[in-house]
């Protein structure tokens, strides 16, 4: 047995280990071979452990390898000792690995290990390392087998996520980074898990190109036999009557027929003679996510299930691209090898005054389990190294001034409380971002903040739920346009809108991980399966809840959408021209707050109605019900894929969701934490779900039983407003 004594410091009932100087508590691991750590999920919160502590999962991160050009004068020894000596416990660490040269990697890892300790014995590591690098002996000659060779013949320099060989090579550098971190005591008791790259760094694959290699070719050929069954199966499914498992090929033309063009003049590709097409998308997505499972398994394996591991994975929000293979988080989040997922802050509307939204689905990643880090390499205006110029990394916009920096940084941890995430404070380009006093003690002290609120907070839906569905997006054409409508535009708006809100899959419905929102909205109804439409029903059957199902239901049986929905739809294709919604007098009868007369909308090739003679006909195209309200199931149809505001609006108030700021400011909120972002100065009235006790945080002042408050904000300013009980918000802050 392995027992590591050292002082340590009790904090609350968890023993956390927070800021100031990393301070370790005595815990008896299994074996000396690695640091113990893994995600638990306490009061429905995903928490990091390691070495039977709870630990929070604020980070820090330089792309620069620890082994070279590290003293005391350099850059990125000055930003980790003061991220360790202010409320940082994890380094997320890069080391280069040499498959080739074991011995190598192995000085390599020792030098690095080495020159943190001098620093902290006893902070904590998380390896970051590139599996994917092209190797001559991989793919040159006549292994071109397993090169990614794109739609038009062209190989690019990357591996195939379908070549055996790519997988056993990740593999194997995996192994020689894991064998030499148990080669190392010291790494043994630092290390407490594993961040490898994608094909590229991230895991996704390029855009305007895919993979249509002989691995590809050979597994896609697996899958349709697996599917399938027989030829003859096959031919009908795609209308084709020489279709068979050996003459299959893969589509050359998949960009092209999901583009802006649409040259089959369809929104959903729910005919027969488009399945050639879905069948090699849903592949496609599942070729990443299988490699990657693969791999997680492996990894977790040689770690004995005791190290952390995550990806880059996951961003719904911000690939537009369909054959990107991030569109199938659900079969990850079932994984138990796979911890943690991460991504950048979303590049749309992250600095001084946006709204700084994550990349994923959060809510559903942590309802499964999983935690999320948000990579916060934010373009900081405090440059003290010339640090390096990665291609166009560094042209993005930077934040304007370090006062805006700080309102950002507050804006960071605000969400964090909000969404129970983590973060790694990456410097990019090694230019010093985070090379600031001022900084590193904000840090601290939101991270001691942080600690307290997610220490004691039991978590509850939010208000309103965003559903949505992988599968369903790939049977999508226009898909730029159409993903920028239901992904994008949705989440970034959204969070102007005031209210507390989060993000879910179809399957987390379906199995009533996300049961208690006031507002669900179904934002990919078109590709639910009977077995998961028997269980949304069951979820929603009591009509407590609204629900607004968009759209329509493609490949979603008729039955199957009544069922869960309450609405008969028939689907009308119409050339793409615009047209008006009139408005019904039973649209002004339900909504109190509805001030439009029509709307126009432009139409998607095809369009769904509601022809339910039972329920509410609320707006019509050409006396068809594109807009109405099923009072049984206390649910709304939209045949529109976008959320306009005032359908929003009227939507929310129907469903009676708080709205704290109708200003447009950046709003995070839970059941007791008001997090606001404000866009221009100016006073706004904060309306709080109940008669509470408020606390502003920054400007310490309370305000006592109120249901809303007036304040002026500054121009992108960030403020908390802590909500509920006096006293059991003393408890809480530790007033």
């Amino acid at each position: 047995m392995y027992k590591k004594t050292i002082c340590f410091i009790l904090v609350f009932s968890f023993a956390v280990l927070f800021c100031g100087c990393v301070v370790r508590r005595e815990y008896t691991r299994e074996d000396d071979t690695f640091a113990e750590a893994c995600i638990k999920n306490i009061n429905g919160i995903p928490m990091l452990f390691a070495d039977g502590n709870r630990i929070n999962p604020i980070l820090f991160a330089v792309n620069e390898a620890y082994s070279e050009n590290f003293d005391s004068s350099s850059v990125v020894y000055r930003q980790t000792k003061a991220a360790i000596d202010n409320g940082v416990n994890i380094l997320r660490v890069q080391v280069p690995v040499i498959p080739k040269s074991p011995d190598q990697t192995q000085k390599y890892l020792d030098q690095t290990i080495k020159n943190i300790r001098n620093i902290s014995p006893d902070v904590y590591i998380l390896l970051y390392y590139r599996c994917w690098e092209p190797s001559v002996e991989l793919f040159s000659g006549d292994n071109n087998y397993d090169l990614f060779i794109d739609q038009n013949g062209v190989p690019a320099e990357l591996g195939s996520m379908c070549s055996t060989k790519y997988l056993e090579r990740a593999k194997t550098i995996s192994e020689t980074l894991i064998t030499a971190v148990k080669n190392n005591s010291d790494a043994s008791d630092m290390v407490i898990g594993y961040f490898p790259s994608g094909n590229g760094c991230e895991w996704f694959l390029p855009d305007g190109r895919y993979d249509c290699s002989n691995a590809v070719l050979d597994k896609y050929r697996l899958f349709l036999k697996n599917k399938y069954n027989t030829d003859k199966d096959l031919s009908s499914a795609w209308g084709d009557t020489k279709a068979t498992f050996q003459n299959i090929q893969i589509p050359t033309d998949v960009y092209y027929v999901l583009g802006n063009e649409n040259p089959l003049k369809t929104t959903l590709l729910t005919e027969p003679i488009h399945q050639k097409y879905v069948d090699f998308i849903d592949f496609y997505q599942g070729a990443e996510s299988n490699f990657i499972l693969e791999l997680s398994k492996f990894i977790k394996d040689q770690t004995y299930n005791r190290s952390l591991l995550g990806f880059y994975y996951g961003y719904y929000f911000e690939i537009d691209n369909p054959l990107s293979g991030v569109f199938d988080i659900e079969t990850l989040l079932t994984s138990s090898s796979i911890d943690f997922f991460c991504g950048p802050v979303s590049y749309q509307d992250r600095n001084e005054g946006g709204a700084g939204m994550s990349m994923s689905l959060l809510n559903s990643i942590h309802a499964n389990g999983k935690l999320w880090i948000d990579e916060s390499d934010y373009r900081s205006p405090i440059q003290t190294a010339e640090g390096s110029d990665n291609g166009n990394v560094g042209a993005m916009n930077p934040i304007s001034s370090k006062e805006a920096l700080i309102e950002v940084v507050k804006r960071q941890f605000g969400k964090q409380m909000i969404y129970n995430t983590g973060t790694w404070w990456l410097d990019l380009l090694d230019k010093g971002w985070w090379d600031d006093e001022e900084f590193w003690q904000l840090n601290k002290q939101l991270t001691n903040l942080y600690s307290e609120y997610i220490e004691n907070k039991k978590y509850k839906t939010p208000e309103v739920a965003f559903i949505y569905d992988s599968g369903a997006t790939r049977i999508m054409t226009n898909f730029r346009q159409t993903w920028n409508g239901i992904f994008q535009d949705v989440r970034d708006d959204i969070a102007r809108t005031g209210c507390s809100v989060g993000f879910y899959t179809i399957d987390d419905l379906a199995n009533g991980r996300c049961m208690g929102a006031k507002l669900y909205i179904i934002t990919t109804p078109w590709r639910i399966s009977h077995e998961t439409s028997l269980k949304i029903n069951k979820v929603l059957e009591n009509g407590s809840q609204t629900v607004l199902w968009l759209y329509g239901n493609g490949e979603t049986s008729k039955s199957d959408f009544e069922l869960m929905s309450g609405f008969s739809l028939e689907k009308a294709d119409i050339e793409n021209t615009k047209f008006q919604i009139n408005f019904t007098p039973e649209a002004y009868n339900l909504f109190n707050n509805m001030s439009i007369k029509n709307y126009n909308m432009s139409s998607l090739y095809s369009l769904y109605f509601d022809v339910a003679s039972q329920n509410k006909a609320l707006g019509v195209v050409d006396n068809k019900n594109l807009f109405s309200y099923c009072s049984e199931k206390n649910s709304f149809f939209w045949g529109g894929q976008n959320i306009p505001d005032w359908l929003f609006k009227v939507i929310t108030d129907h469903a009676g969701v708080n709205i704290f700021d109708s200003n447009k400011n950046v709003v995070y909120a839970d059941d007791s934490l008001l997090v606001l972002h404000s866009g221009r100065s100016k006073q706004t009235n904060i309306v709080f779900p109940n008669q509470c006790d408020v606390y502003d945080y920054f400007d310490k002042k309370w305000y006592f039983d109120v249901k809303s408050i007036n304040v002026l904000l500054e121009a992108r300013q960030t403020k908390y407003f802590f909500f509920g009980k006096k006293s059991e918000l003393q408890y809480l802050l530790k007033l």
